[in-house]
């Protein structure tokens, strides 16, 4: 008699709002496999009203101590539009050394409060695609550690995260970044960005950039944050009515020609790396 495979699997407990994953031999019928190259995951269901949230009402999504043994590469969509989830249990499980995708991940999970993504490994990741937008709950987010060189796509990243009051993206490598579009829209709650070592050379698209972050008061940048790629960036900094760098704010002035230190509204800081 052959032992039986381990695989990784999620169990959907829609009674209890529960989403488990798991990853051994017993895999039970009714079973989700894991999304790995497929757009959205099999527990994901599209509300008929269209807005993108899970019609599936998940509360409480747990990684089971056996999932560390899986290694998924794909991550993309697994909890959007989760709009009741509140508990995240077991995330130390998680092990995305080989993950590719984190598109969407967590995106408009309202009413989470909470999410420790700081052991995340994203090396191999190419797209961080509104991985937290509209997460309009959080009120810490610690991405300080995340390795970001291969990065291609930020759009949408932290869009309406507008409860956070500060956010750790200084050592964010951002070279291979083609997009950041909206990236920070909405972030509302923050006082400060650290875009000191931000490298945007490659960056097509900075359309929306800082739009609606009304109490943002100072970005840092050094000379590595270039918009001479960039073709889209109307909006850029439309309603950082508190934003002061070289200049103050100008209503009238919020498109990329604003985006440095000398007589835009960027506050000069020293690349670090």
């Amino acid at each position: 008699m052959f032992a039986q495979t381990a695989e990784s699997y999620v169990v959907l407990d829609n009674a209890a709002g529960t989403l488990t994953f798991k990853h051994d031999a017993n895999k039970p019928a009714g079973a989700f496999s894991l999304n790995e190259g497929e757009l959205y995951p099999a527990w994901y269901a599209m509300a008929g009203d269209h807005t993108g949230y899970n019609e599936n009402n998940i509360k409480k999504v747990v990684f089971d101590s056996s999932f560390a043994n899986a290694r998924p590469t794909n991550c993309c969509f697994w909890f959007v539009g989760c709009k009741d989830l509140t508990v995240i249990e077991g995330l130390e499980y998680l092990n995305t050394e080989k993950v590719t995708s984190m598109r969407s991940m967590f995106a408009s999970c309202t009413n989470l409060t909470s999410l420790d993504v700081s052991k995340f490994r994203t090396q191999n990741v190419t797209d961080m695609y509104y991985m937290f937008g509209d997460c309009s709950s959080l009120t810490s987010l610690d991405v300080s550690k995340f390795d970001t060189r291969n990065v291609t796509d930020m759009d949408y990243m932290f869009n309406n995260c507008s409860n956070l009051t500060s956010l750790d993206v200084s050592k964010f490598d951002t070279q291979n970044v083609t997009s950041m579009w909206t990236m920070f829209k909405g972030c509302s709650s923050l006082t400060s960005l650290d875009l000191s070592n931000f490298d945007t050379q490659n960056v097509t698209n900075m359309y929306g950039m800082f739009y609606g972050c009304v109490n943002l008061a100072t970005i840092y940048a050094s000379d590595k944050f270039v918009t001479t790629a960039c073709s889209y960036y109307e909006r850029m900094f439309s309603g950082c009515e508190k934003l002061v760098g070289a200049v103050p704010y100008d209503e009238n002035k919020v498109g990329k020609e604003m985006a440095n230190y000398t007589t835009g509204y960027f506050t000069y800081k020293a690349a670090s790396g």
